[in-house]
């Protein structure tokens, strides 16, 4: 028995929805919990606490830490360096799964037992209808810092209804998704990776997708044939070029899908339980 947990309400919804339904396709019992262990059952923790240490006698011994994070030991920003530490410190009692190469690689030379987490399509997850009349012309969600809002405001002076919104999950944010002609993916740091967990849900959905991809961004091959793949400075173009072609646009959403559909989520979840 599974117990997909999250330690933060509404954020990895469908990071959560992705492992309970594919568990079950394999024949695993599973259920989704918010800020709750179960000493019974195999954990999968999302958003775990820094807890360092004292995370040994937090856990069951047989607890999956899933990261969606940076790892960077010698990064200029506290924050990732403070959370590197976290999950390395973690990773010396429990399993860490990880879907970034960079990540897995760091991972394992400090003697961590990773495995890596490939994305793929989840039928259950299929779930937004794209409206017939779509009122929004380019949506983005995320946190707004410098670089993000540059592309937002220069979308704007060419006449672009941009909707930029933040803290908005679930139903409320998929009901966007729908109103919305492009989903715009934006790096918010000079990380360079790609953001698959935000995009591979999209492409389940069928919703054509503008994303940031530069020479230096760390993206799966397979994934750039699935989305409109622009560098930074080249959004703007490729958001209006795609806004001028229904046809274009339809087709990839159209892509997207048909991308993802070719890795079925429960192939590549089994190889790593």
């Amino acid at each position: 028995m599974y117990n997909i947990c999250s330690f933060y309400d509404d954020v990895f919804d469908e990071m959560q929805e992705l492992l309970h339904y594919t568990l079950q396709e394999l024949g695993f019992p599973s259920q989704i919990s918010h800020h709750y262990i179960y000493n019974n059952m195999t954990n999968i923790i999302f958003g775990v606490p820094v807890l360092g240490e004292a995370g040994r006698n937090v856990f069951p011994k047989d607890t999956i830490i899933f990261n969606l994070e940076q790892l960077d030991p010698e990064n200029y920003r506290p924050a990732i360096r403070q959370w590197t530490d976290n999950i390395l410190t973690l990773g010396k009692y429990f399993t860490i799964w990880d879907y970034n190469q960079q990540n897995i690689d760091l991972l394992t030379q400090h003697g961590v037992c990773a495995k890596r987490f490939d994305f793929g399509y989840q039928k259950n997850l299929h779930r937004i209808q794209a409206q017939a009349q779509q009122d929004i012309d380019v949506l983005f969600y995320g946190s707004i810092n410098y670089r993000r809002q540059q592309i937002i405001d220069t979308l704007k002076a060419q006449g672009v209804n941009v909707m930029p919104v933040f803290g908005v999950y679930g139903k409320e944010r998929d009901q966007l998704i729908a109103r919305s002609k492009l989903v715009l993916n934006l790096h918010q740091l000079d990380t360079e990776l790609f953001e698959i967990v935000r995009c591979s849900y999209m492409m389940n959905n069928g919703i054509p997708i503008v994303s940031e991809v530069n020479p230096t961004t760390n993206i799966d091959s397979h994934f750039v044939q699935g989305i409109a793949a622009s560098p930074y400075d080249q959004l703007v173009e490729t958001c209006l070029d795609l806004l001028q072609d229904d046809f274009k646009r339809q087709k990839l959403g159209y892509k997207a899908l048909e991308i993802i559909s070719q890795r079925p989520q429960f192939l590549l979840l089994k190889d790593i339980l």
